[in-house]
């Protein structure tokens, strides 16, 4: 179905009033089920109420595709937000970075300054066996 009519309201007017053909009608995609005769005014009624649906039905999902843009724009702003841009500095020996033109500290402080994001601290395998080689 080509996507302007996707979820167009069908009401079915007929007279066939027997149970299996308004499951056969609803089974087929009909939103509504009038029986013939038709009441003029059950007519209108029921059109006016298929149509305000489908009006709230468009309304919600252009909401929520404008959602979905926005969200994508925040994430992307974020992204750019807590990703570390430029050159960093950093100290061969020490392992310090420059920051703020002369000043020097830890990485660990730097990140969780620049990043902010939570920074753990922990000993690697290989440090852990240089530094404590009687442990296993």
């Amino acid at each position: 179905m080509e996507e302007p009519l996707q979820g167009l309201p069908i009401i079915v007017i007929t007279a066939h009033t027997e149970a299996k053909d308004i499951q056969a009608a609803y089974t087929a995609g009909a939103t509504d089920y009038i029986r013939k005769p038709v009441i003029p005014a059950e007519l209108i009624a029921r059109s006016a109420n298929a149509l305000s649906l489908k009006q709230e039905i468009d309304a919600r999902k252009l909401r929520e595709q404008e959602l979905l843009e926005r969200t994508k724009e925040l994430d992307h702003a974020f992204e750019q937000i807590t990703t570390l841009h430029g050159t960093i500095h950093i100290c061969a020996k020490c392992k310090r970075v420059k920051s703020d033109g002369s000043y020097w500290q830890r990485v660990e402080d730097y990140l969780r300054r620049q990043a902010r994001t939570k920074v753990t601290e922990a000993v690697c395998e290989t440090c852990l066996h240089k530094a404590y080689p009687h442990l296993k």
